[in-house]
């Protein structure tokens, strides 16, 4: 799933680590220009991918009771402002969170 090659994928499940929630070697070495980075998972996993590839998407998860944005129930504050994942999305881009991790950091 991801990879557009049998030699991506036997080289990701061969890393040295391979628990690790994310290697870096797959994103700053084995990922070839042209590739998009999808990660969907926990939020401190998705932090640490935003700031290995601020180019990737994130698909975020939280609870949706309405699915319209009126009950403000998946929100996440993402830049100082808050997103209601319904709406804008459940993905977003790595970059913006990258930018309000280091500003809280």
């Amino acid at each position: 799933l991801g990879f557009r090659s049998a030699e991506y994928a036997e080289a990701a499940a061969l890393l040295p680590g391979a628990e690790v929630v994310i290697d870096p070697v797959l994103v700053t070495e084995l990922i070839e220009p042209g590739f998009d980075v999808l990660a969907c998972g926990p939020e401190p996993m998705l932090h640490a991918v935003a700031a290995l590839c601020p180019t990737a998407q994130l698909a975020w998860e939280a609870p949706m009771a309405c699915g319209y944005g009126a009950c403000y129930g998946c929100v996440v504050e993402i830049d100082g402002t808050l997103e209601r994942l319904c709406l804008e999305g459940p993905v977003l881009d790595a970059a913006r969170v990258r930018a309000h991790v280091e500003a809280v950091a």
